[in-house]
């Protein structure tokens, strides 16, 4: 699987914040190599490297499996594929216990989660990438990108923030804690009678300015 370098991260192009931007040239994206790929797994002792991916019935979260488990084969992983209702991935398991340390979208070997947009990627930063994020579902603990965020939220001027976000895309590119590899296009509908509607990718719907013509 190869992926561009902004959709490795989660400063993807946003016409809307283009001081979040990099260009492409600021982190090469490795080339596709199996047989470099099955060495270092022999090198880690995991040749032979079986696990199970979970992820809910959801739009296509199952062909995307299938997609990833297609190209594990490919350097000789073993991967199943686990899918669960909505219920049984959000809650906790079994239910009624911590949900922290026990609901499999957080826990399980693998996971395949989709997330809604956001105009900035704070959140991001702060839950999922970060040693204290309740999103961190890959357990990422990397104390210079802890550092480099809390730089980057704190920050007054648009070059610092860029200098944090090119470390930060740079770390997360040689650890790969999370694979993004790729966003959805929000498609909606209104009328035309409908005025000052603006659509989100969230599926928010925010009514204050909203009415008809």
């Amino acid at each position: 699987m190869q992926l561009s370098p902004q959709e490795a991260q989660p400063f993807k192009d946003n016409s809307k914040y283009t001081h979040y931007q990099l260009p492409i040239s600021a982190h090469r994206q490795r080339a596709q190599n199996i047989a470099l790929a099955k060495q270092l797994l022999a090198a880690a002792g995991a040749s032979s490297l079986k696990f199970n991916l979970t992820t809910w019935n959801f739009l296509d979260h199952t062909d995307h499996a299938a997609s990833i488990q297609a190209y594990a084969r490919e350097a000789g992983i073993e991967m199943g594929v686990e899918v669960m209702d909505v219920g049984k991935y959000y809650d906790a398991e079994p239910a009624g216990a911590d949900y922290a340390s026990t609901t499999p979208w957080l826990n399980r070997t693998c996971t395949l989660t989709e997330y809604g947009a956001r105009g900035v990627p704070n959140i991001y930063l702060t839950r999922c990438y970060q040693s204290t994020g309740d999103w961190n579902a890959s357990h990422y603990k990397n104390p210079e990108f802890d550092s480099l965020a809390n730089t980057y939220l704190g920050a007054a001027d648009v070059s610092t923030q860029r200098k944090a976000t090119k470390r930060m895309t740079g770390l997360l590119l040689r650890d790969t804690p999370v694979i993004t590899d790729y966003f959805i296009n929000y498609v909606t509908a209104s009328s035309s009678k409908v005025k000052n509607y603006v659509p989100e990718g969230l599926s928010h719907v925010r009514l204050a300015k909203v009415g008809l013509a």
